[in-house]
């Protein structure tokens, strides 16, 4: 069976190749140095492995994003976490050429591909036009893989299937869990089931070393809202543990700032603990200062150039 024909096969189909194929490879417990002693010399000889710039470039100092990491982003309800990492998925995409998978349950699936095509235009999709929408449309086709939850939430179960099937079978290497309160048979004030739920995933993250990030809603708060880090998650200490990378998204409405926190990098050559304050601009629906569009587009046929004109010569004051 070629590329083309396997791409043709339903979901099930698919997921019954990952599962066969699976059970064919040889597993060994046990490890000796030697066995890896070639990717500690790797290290040596080339550095540790650089990762992807965020997008965002006031927060570059902060972190790196790796393969094979599972990470967690919390906040309050409206202060922007789901948006802040879909700006750095989309950068992902467009900078890096990279495909992204989601399983973004608390919208219709049209938004995520509207608000990804908002993030990339850094404009509101009332203000863009058709041409502009299916453009960007056509470069997203191939780089996301969007889970159908408009006709319900998934179990872990179904859920680890099709992360399993978008990292082997359709190259995904960043996937998305928006939120963990979506997951059907997912108590998140069960802290056995948190950590079962984690060590799944990182599991999955090994195997395929690709990252999984999942946005976790943090404890009702105890008076007004203040920065937290991770014990603050429901399920406290299995999140802060068990996951790779840890950010909080802080939106300060009085002095309207939001805080990017970085209160967890596992590995010391991927980031480093710290705070840094960052703005949202509503109308490009876009954190930081680069507001600009993240990809260009030829303008169509039938689109007339427009010519800017030197007016330095005519009188400050024009009668039009």
């Amino acid at each position: 069976m070629n590329q083309n024909q396997f791409e043709k096969l339903p979901f099930d189909k698919k997921l019954e190749w990952y599962e066969n194929n699976k059970k064919k490879k040889l597993e060994k417990l046990f490890i000796n140095v030697n066995d890896k002693i070639n990717n500690i010399y790797d290290i040596i000889d080339n550095g540790f492995p650089k990762g992807y710039d965020p997008c965002i470039v006031e927060i570059k100092h902060l972190l790196r994003y790796h393969l094979g990491n599972l990470m967690v982003v919390t906040g309050y309800s409206f202060h922007g976490k789901s948006h802040f990492i879909e700006q750095i998925l989309c950068g992902l995409m467009c900078f890096d050429k990279l495909k992204i998978g989601y399983y973004a349950a608390e919208s219709q699936t049209f938004l995520t591909f509207q608000r990804a095509i908002e993030i990339i235009n850094a404009n509101k999709i009332q203000h863009l036009n058709k041409e502009i929408v299916k453009a960007t449309a056509e470069f997203l086709q191939n780089k996301m893989y969007v889970v159908n939850s408009d006709e319900g939430l998934l179990t872990q179960e179904k859920l680890f299937n099709h992360i399993n099937v978008a990292f082997d079978q359709e190259g995904v290497d960043f996937f998305l869990i928006d939120n963990a309160s979506t997951i059907e048979d997912l108590a998140t004030d069960d802290k056995q089931g948190i950590r079962k739920f984690l060590n799944g995933l990182k599991l999955i993250t090994k195997e395929h070393k690709k990252t999984i990030i999942v946005v976790a809603h943090p404890t009702k708060p105890m008076g007004p809202t203040q920065l937290i880090d991770g014990y603050k998650i429901s399920g406290a200490a299995e999140w802060f543990n068990l996951v790779d990378v840890g950010l909080t998204v802080f939106r300060d409405f009085q002095k309207k700032v939001t805080t990017i926190s970085n209160w967890k990098t596992k590995n010391y050559w991927e980031g480093v603990i710290g705070d840094f304050d960052i703005n949202f601009n509503n109308d490009t629906r876009r954190f930081g200062l680069d507001q600009s569009p993240m990809l260009k587009f030829a303008p169509a046929k039938h689109q007339i150039p427009i010519v800017s004109i030197d007016t330095s010569d005519f009188e400050e004051e024009t009668p039009f």
